[in-house]
Formats: structure tokens, sequence, C-alpha cells
């Protein structure tokens, strides 16, 4: 059974810790982050001051908060008309007919209460737009309880308004979807990329589409990566350093069955595709980053990473890179072996840190598999101070990474200025198509820092959409989100610039006590424990106890009948039919008879 065994590594040991951390204790695991970061509080005032000094310039430049960064920040998350338009940008992509449009357009406007929100922002746009749902959800409603001119008024409008109304929120909503995409197809994206590579910006483009269910949809993703590379190879000349333009490449969307347990055949062809797009991207001067995806999928994308940097090809070639998220227990070790990997080779690895975007479903799988504990931080600030650790040991190795820190956080920001100060460094922030933009302007305006920022571009139509859609609405429109908090002037800059470490020990645990193991949260009893079958540790105990029943030779016979293996038959291995677990030896006539006899003889006393 290939899937029990773990691919060896050339470096094991870097290897080993990754797997050891899957579900490790996280108070101690943060403990261990946090002893990597005493400079935070050795030089808090230097680092505040910077922090400070990012968000107060963002709010003072409140020209460049896009209408939909207006619009979410009126409409957040925490909010009941929040989570109305949130299902709407979700829910109308997938509707493909226009009954059910005006019913769900009819049950979510008139579900919320807009008036409320009437001129209270300062976006023009914003109150535009709230004054149309408002109307929108009245002319839906109800009128029976209305005066008689206004179920005259609501009734007209009512009759001629709502294929108007469902018009215009298809619309609304489309706008919404597009503000997060920088175009429908690479031609478009390179367009639109121009205002923003005047300002400075990099770019890496994401073509939208992973989990791809069927080969077909496997091969079209493929396809669009191949088209992409060729098409942005040719837009400009051939660049050979890291300001060279980058694509993002989701394993996912190349095979229907990237998942754990298929790993013995989709590691292998997945290298090959990766393999592929590597040689044409190094060919055209496109560096490729492989992106982060869920954490059941590390193991398996660190296998294929390895062997397409490892493989001759590309033995002078720094542009094959990896996304490592911080919000995992397992990040910071997954940087060491990085880091190990590239000095075997002499090269450089270009490493994008991101905190991560699939929260909601590490803990949610976790819960419903009934696994240990969570691979995942379950406080934010843990992550945060994770990243911060994490972008510290990146910049400490500049012969054999290149640090690429995606965040929209001004105290991260602060950080990592503070830790590149007065030195040479190499190294860009990236952020996310639609968000965080006002805190990077002030980054690569020549006459504040002067930094490197690379915008990661998603590139699609809205059949693909959804999946990242849904991802950047949860994030954007939260309340707790600091694109959210920063655009906020009721919220005080000291609480968007106080140290993380000091926000953890606010808390009364390290842990998040909202959010119980995966075996305790249910109140009256204890959660069916499951396997993880991706934790290398657990498959390895898994078959320590299955190969202690190897070797025995199981045998099934009547009683009172002697063993006559000549006359039984082998049971075997479903899974391998060479092997043969044990035998049964059928019953014969007489001892049938005698069985029947002692039931019967038994009968009453039953």
């Amino acid at each position: 059974m290939n899937i029990f065994q773990h691919t060896s590594s050339a470096v094991s040991s870097e290897r080993r810790q990754i797997i050891d951390a899957y579900y490790t204790d996280e108070k101690k695991r943060v403990h261990d982050l946090m002893s990597e970061l005493e400079f935070l509080q050795a030089h808090k005032v230097e680092i505040e001051h910077i922090a400070t000094d990012l968000v107060n310039t963002v709010r003072n430049e409140k020209s460049d908060q896009s209408s939909v960064d207006a619009l979410m920040a009126e409409y957040d998350l925490s909010s009941d008309e929040g989570i109305v338009l949130m299902c709407l940008a979700e829910a109308l992509l997938r509707i493909p007919d226009k009954e059910t449009e005006e019913l769900l357009i009819r049950d979510k406007l008139t579900a919320a209460d807009w008036e409320k929100h009437v001129g209270a922002s300062e976006s023009l746009f914003v109150n535009l737009t709230t004054r149309g749902l408002s109307m929108s959800g009245k002319v839906l409603q109800d009128q029976s309880q209305s005066n008689v001119f206004q179920k005259l008024w609501y009734g007209l409008l009512s009759r001629c308004g709502e294929p108007v109304i469902r018009q215009a929120v298809r619309r609304s909503m489309k706008i919404m979807s597009e503000h997060f995409v920088l175009g429908r197809t690479i031609n478009e994206a390179l367009k639109n990329a121009k205002p923003f590579a005047e300002k400075g910006y990099l770019f890496s483009f994401d073509m939208l589409g992973e989990m791809a269910k069927t080969q077909a949809q496997a091969d079209h993703y493929f396809e669009a990566y191949q088209h992409a590379i060729k098409i942005m190879g040719a837009s400009k000349e051939k660049l050979t350093d890291f300001s060279s333009p980058s694509i993002s490449i989701k394993l996912s969307a190349l095979h229907p069955r990237y998942e754990f347990s298929q790993k013995e055949m989709v590691v292998p062809f997945l290298i090959d595709r990766l393999k592929t797009l590597a040689l044409q991207a190094k060919e055209v001067g496109v560096y490729v980053t492989v992106d982060a995806e869920e954490t059941t999928r590390l193991d398996m994308s660190l296998d294929i990473f390895e062997a397409v940097f490892l493989d001759s090809a590309f033995h002078d070639w720094n542009g094959l890179g990896l996304a490592v998220q911080a919000y995992q227990k397992r990040g910071y070790f997954v940087l060491q072996y990085l880091i190990a990997l590239a000095r075997s080779q002499r090269k450089k690895i270009p490493a994008r840190l991101v905190k991560g975007a699939y929260w909601d479903t590490e803990i949610k799988l976790a819960q419903v598999g009934g696994y240990p504990g969570y691979p995942v931080f379950t406080r934010k600030v843990s992550t945060d101070i994770s990243y911060l650790a994490c972008a510290k040991l990146l910049l400490s190795a500049p012969d054999a990474i290149y640090p690429q820190f995606a965040t929209h956080n001004a105290y991260s920001v602060a950080a990592i200025l503070w830790m590149t100060r007065g030195k040479q460094a190499s190294f860009e922030f990236q952020n996310l198509q639609g968000m965080g933009k006002p805190l990077h302007n002030v980054l690569v305006d020549p006459e504040k820092y002067a930094a490197k920022s690379r915008i990661y571009a998603p590139v699609g139509r809205h059949a693909d959409l959804l999946p990242y859609l849904v991802r950047r609405l949860l994030e954007n429109g939260a309340n707790t989100s600091f694109v959210h908090q920063i655009a906020n002037p009721e919220i005080p800059v000291a609480t968007l610039t106080r140290n993380p470490i000091d926000q953890l020990k606010s808390y009364p645990e390290i842990s998040n006590t909202k959010i119980p193991l995966p075996s305790h949260i249910y109140p009256d009893r204890k959660n069916s424990a499951g396997l993880d079958i991706s934790d290398c540790n657990a498959l390895q105990s898994l078959m320590q106890k299955i190969n202690a029943f190897s070797k025995t030779e199981w045998v099934a016979t009547p009683l009172h009948q002697p063993i006559d293996l000549s006359q039984a038959v082998a049971i075997k291995n479903p899974n391998d039919r060479n092997d043969i677990v044990g035998y049964v030896q059928m019953a014969d006539e007489a001892t049938m008879s005698l069985a029947l006899s002692q039931a019967k003889a038994a009968e009453f006393s039953w």
C-alpha cells in the first residue's frame, strides 16, 4: 500500500520537523515562535512609530480608497446587511435562471434594514448604493401595512421595477466581484496592469481555477497557464532577476484527484505538469510560484516542488518559488526546509510568505474529521506572531531565499521595514488585487519608503471566480480585518499598531477558548475520533498496528472438524491479490448435520 510510504527527501531532517509539527501543541509552538521575536519588545517604540506613520498616511490619503472598499467598510460582516450583500455576491454568480434570481433578491433585500445606513458613509457611491438598496427592499416588500398612497406608489414600482432591480443588483454584484480580478483574460489583465506598473508595482498573475473536478477541466486550466506564460513572456523584454513577472500555479487545478489518498498516482503526474510549465516560463523570463492550498496537500506539494527544483534542467534558474502559510503550525519549519533545499543546490528560492486564506475550512475539517487538534493557530494574533518569526527567518538567509511578504497589516510591514533598516536587503512586499492598495501605495512611493510591491492579480471569468471571491469577501468584510480597520477612522491608531505579543498576553489562554479541540466540540459527549491520512505520523502508527498482524495466518474452520488446508479456500487482500490473509475451511455434510442436531436439542434452553 504505497499511500503509507513517505517519499524520501534530500533534506529529511527538515521534512521530519514539518511532519512532527502537523498537530503539535499550540501553546508550545507559539512560545517557541515568540522566543524568536525578542526584538519586538526591545525596539517596540521604533516599530510602532513606523506603523503609526503608515496608518496616518493611509488615512490622510482618502482618495486612494476605492468605491468597493468604501462599500465593504460600511457593510462589514458583523452587520445583517453585510451578510446579505455577501450572500448575493456569492450566490448570484451561480444562479442560471431569472425566476430564482428574483426570489433570492426579494428574500435578501427585504430582510435587511438599509435605512440605518443612509448617509452614514463619506462615499457618494456608498450612499447612492444604500438609497438604491433601501428603495429596492421597499418595492419588493409586502405593502399591506402601508397607507393607500404608499401602496399605489410601491405597487406601480413593483410591477415595472423587478426586472430593473434584478439587472441592477446583478450588475452591482458583478462590479463587486470584478474588483478583486485584474482582467477576464491575460491580455486584458496586462492592459489593466499598466497604470499600476507606472507607480512601480510588479505583478504575479493567477489564472483563476482550482480544485478541478474532471480531467477535462484540469486540461483546460493547464492550457490556460501555458497561454498566460506565452503572452506574459511576449509582452515585454525578457528579465532574469526577481523583478520578472510571475505566475501563480495551483496544483489542485491541474489534476481532479489532488488528494493524499491518490498520492502514488498524482505526484508523478503533477511533477511532469509543473516541470512543463516551469520550462516554458524559464524560456521566456517568467517566474513561477506554486501556490499554497489546504494543509492536507502540503506534504505532496513539497514532494512535487522538490522534484522539479532538483531537476537538472533548472540548475541555473532561481525562478521557481513557493507560497508558505504562516497560520500553519508547520510554516516556520517549511521555511527552514526551503532554506536547506536552496543551499543544497546553491540557488535561491522566491518564498511568498502569506498568513493563509483557508482558516475557516481548516478548523471545520478538523472538527468534522475528529482529528487530534488543529493544523492552524486558533487566534489571529498567533498567526501574526508566526508571520513575523517567519519573516525574520527569511531575512536571515539572503543566500538562499528571496523573501516576498504578502501582507496588508501595517504593523507587520513596519516590523519588516525595521528589520531591513540600513541594509541592502533584497525583498518585496505583495498585496492582493482589490485589497490594501492605499497601504502599498505608500510603500512604493519613492518619496516615502521606495519599497518593491507586487500585486497578486487574479485573471479569469465569472465561472472560475467563486472560490476565490468568497475568500476575499470573508477576508475583506470581516470587522477584524486590518484592511477594514485601517479605513475606519473610529478605530484608534494605537489599536492598529499594537505589538502582537502584547495582544496575545491580554488573553487568558494562548489557544482560543471559544474553539475547543475537535474531540470536545459537543457539550455533552466526546466527538468520534478520526484518522487524518495526510498526517504521516498517524499513518505510520496505523501501519505498525497493521503490520503486527500481517504475518499471522488466519484460519476459519468449523468446530469439531479436523483442519485440512488442502480443502480450504484462500482469502486474498483485495488491495494486493498476492497477499493471502488466511484460509476458510467449509463445513462438510456430517458437520452440518451435527450442528443442526445440537441446535435443535438446545432450542428450549435458548
